[in-house]
């Protein structure tokens, strides 16, 4: 069923681009997602078949599964990483060659 109306979608895409961030694409493209092989297929299917005013990116990110936030990483760990990002000021120390976050707590 996955796969019937993600063609559908496809198909209609290119004059409909709200179809591919509609609730019915967005939950079957989680469910295909799980067969990565299958999913690669689709992507670039979706790829050439939709508008130039839609990214992939933001497609990729309306389907990504729950806990997945990078892609197939540690879930739990990428969610802590982009907390703490999120949260706190990045830069980049030269003379360590290394990347750090200052995070200020306030209590």
């Amino acid at each position: 069923m996955q796969s019937l109306l993600i063609e559908k979608a496809i198909e209609v895409c290119k004059d409909q681009p709200g179809v591919l961030f509609s609730p019915d694409f967005t939950d079957a493209v989680k469910i295909m997602r799980q067969n990565p092989e299958l999913w690669a297929d689709y992507r670039v299917k979706i790829k050439r078949a939709k508008p130039a005013g839609v990214l992939l990116s933001d497609i990729d990110d309306a389907t990504r599964p729950e806990g997945d936030f990078d892609d197939g990483g540690d879930g739990v760990a990428s969610a802590l990483i982009k907390l703490v990002v999120d949260s706190g000021e990045l830069f980049f120390d030269d003379q360590a060659d290394s990347s750090f976050v200052t995070v200020i707590m306030i209590a």
